[in-house]
This record gives C-alpha cells, structure tokens and sequence, in this order.
C-alpha cells in the first residue's frame, strides 16, 4: 500500500515539475514572439496575466534574468528598440507624469495602483502600438489621445541583465 501512495504522490509531483516548465516555455515564446528576439535562455522571476473576461482586457507582467548581457547583441538594430530614456507618452503611461495642474498616468499598475515596471537608469526599451488605429506600430505620439490603450512594452535593464515585458490591453 505504501509503494502505491509513494508513486503515486511521485507522479503527481512530476506532473507538478513537468506542467511548470511547460508554461514557463510558453511565456518565453510569447515574449520573443512580442519582441522579436529569442528570450528562452532567460530564467523567468516573475509572472502574471490578467487577462480573460468578455473583451480580453487585462495586463501581462513577466521578469526575465538573464545569464550574461548577451541579449543585448540581439536587441541592438532590431525594429522597435531604442536606447533608454523613454519618450515623454511612455513615461507617463508607466510611471506616471503630473505638475501643477493636472496628472496622466501611470497605467501599467499592480492591484495597489503601483507602476509594475522598476525604472531603470541603463538599458534598451521596446514599445509596440497594437491600436487598431495606429498608423506606426513603434510611435508613441498617438498613445494617450485614445479612448483604449494596447500595446506591448518591454524594458532591459543593462545593469542586472532583466528583462521586464509588459502587454497591456483596455
């Protein structure tokens, strides 16, 4: 009787171990299938989708660290990536902007209205503009003049070799 509960609970634990690996699997291909470079020799830290419901709206947050800073050789030249600092629309749609007299965002939040998205002094972001009424897939200009937003934004941190992807749909 023994041996039939231990193999049992040792299958279940495979399956466990196995199911695990599958998805982290799945999120790396979604994430290099986004942003268009190969991001399955990360090891994935964090994450977490949000969406489902009638409209699919929702956020998707995932960290990746990676072993050396060889991503870097991938992501330099590749459409859709710049050199930090981040334009003026997406800083304030991760982080937040405000003055004296009004303030937009931040929108890419946890459920404590928190901005997911470390910032990061040193490194490369990715933003696309996935609106139905983008013109430019890699412009900013239009992103806070709409009544919904859905993009893909991923950042690189030079300085710890993490990557932070964020999909974000209202």
């Amino acid at each position: 009787m023994r041996k039939k509960i231990g193999a049992v609970l040792a299958l279940l634990l495979l399956a466990a171990a196995l199911g695990g690996c599958q998805r982290q699997r799945a999120a790396a291909k979604e994430i290099s299938d986004a942003l268009g470079v190969d991001v399955s020799d990360g090891e994935q830290l964090a994450y977490t989708d949000s969406h489902g419901g009638f409209h699919g709206d929702g956020l998707t947050f995932a960290a990746l660290k990676f072993p050396d800073a060889a991503l870097v050789d991938k992501i330099k030249g590749k459409e859709g990536w710049k050199a930090l600092p981040l334009s003026k629309n997406l800083t304030a749609a991760v982080y937040g902007i405000s003055d004296e007299t009004s303030s937009t965002g931040p929108y890419l939040t946890d459920e404590d209205g928190e901005p997911v998205l470390p910032e990061i002094e040193n490194g490369y972001y990715y933003f696309q503009d996935r609106h139905a009424k983008s013109a430019d897939a890699y412009d900013d200009t239009e992103l806070l003049d709409r009544a919904s937003l859905n993009f893909t934004i991923a950042l690189y941190d030079v300085d710890t070799d993490t990557l932070y992807y964020v999909k974000y749909d209202t």
